[in-house]
Formats: structure tokens, sequence, C-alpha cells
């Protein structure tokens, strides 16, 4: 059975999270990223503004890769909300199987985001700044 899940953009922004996530997502692993918005590897290239050189072009060239990974979905865009908000909105209409999530707000939809990812992806590398995982700070 496929899962999709919803991958907040920023998320990506770090090459270990990166590669770590590429290499267990993947019709063939029975995960796949949301394409939520069509404008989600837009977005995550956005997100790489304070990366070094290196990592940049090595997510860069990770996300031409991981469009094989990568689920088409259907849904309406709110553009004066931002992208969790908009995630959120839409898992109420055709949820997510669950979401993976950069920072987050005190309140969330319990079925919304995964403790079990955060386990798995807390030892795989440092985020940025006070970055937050379904709830936790990794260290």
């Amino acid at each position: 059975m496929l899962k999709e899940y919803a991958v907040q953009p920023e998320l990506l922004s770090s090459w270990p999270v990166f590669r770590y996530l590429s290499d267990k997502f993947g019709y063939g692993r029975g995960r796949v990223f949301a394409e939520y918005p069509k404008t989600w590897r837009k977005r995550v290239y956005e997100s790489l503004g304070n990366c070094k050189t290196m990592e940049k072009k090595r997510i860069e060239a990770g996300l031409i890769k991981l469009r094989s990974a990568l689920y088409p979905r259907h849904y309406e865009w709110d553009k004066d909300k931002g992208w969790l908000d908009n995630a959120i909105e839409e898992h109420t209409k055709v949820p997510f199987a669950r979401s993976l999530l950069r920072t987050i707000p005190m309140v969330l939809p319990r079925s919304f985001v995964s403790p079990t990812w955060t386990k798995r992806l807390s030892h795989v590398g440092r985020l940025r700044g006070n970055a937050i995982l379904n709830g936790q700070q990794l260290r």
C-alpha cells in the first residue's frame, strides 16, 4: 500500500536529512512525497539560501532524482496562507499518511505528525536554528 507524506519543503534544506529521507522514499518502498503544492520542488530550492555551496549542489542534484518519489496531488491552494496552514486544511479533506515538518505550531491534528519519524530523523543531522520536527527539538 502506498503512503503519501506531506513534507514541509524547508525540512529538506539539510543534506543529511535530505539524503536520509530520499533513501527511505519511493514507489518501491511504499512511501512517496506529496507534490504539494505543484511548486513543492521550487519551494525546496528556495529554502536552500543558507546552505553552503556544495550542500546546495548535492540537494539540487538529489531533487532531480527525487522526481520518481513524488506523488502529484489534486488540491485547493489558498495563496494567502503558508504551506503548513494549507497542508493542514488539505489533510482534513484528503488525509496524508503523515507529515514531516521542520517547525510546527503548538496545536496540530494528532494524525498530521509522525512521532516515529521524529525518532528516526533525530540522529540524521542537525537542522539549522532551533528546528523542531513533530514536536521534539532535534539535537
